[in-house]
């Protein structure tokens, strides 16, 4: 948002996960947004997956009571150009 001079109040963040835990399997920096690790669940379950494809939530498993999130790439996407695709 910054780069491009777009007003913060017409923004929204969205949200891309991708289907690897390691850091050290992130090869480059992403093309927009940041990505972030070390994030885990309580109360749920992260079903990775197949190929590019996104994962999901889904119910928790027993005895797992903190799954960890995979690696996340968050960035800014304006309200008007907002799509879940």
């Amino acid at each position: 948002a910054r780069s491009n001079n777009l007003p913060l109040d017409f923004m929204v963040n969205r949200c891309r996960f991708y289907n690897i835990r390691d850091v050290s399997e992130v090869t480059c920096v992403p093309p927009q947004g940041v990505n972030v690790h070390g994030l885990y669940m309580e109360g749920a379950g992260w079903e990775d997956g197949k190929g590019e494809d996104e994962g999901y939530i889904n119910e928790s498993k027993m005895k797992e009571l903190h799954p960890q999130m995979p690696i996340c790439n968050i960035f800014a996407v304006h309200i008007d150009e907002m799509d879940w695709n």
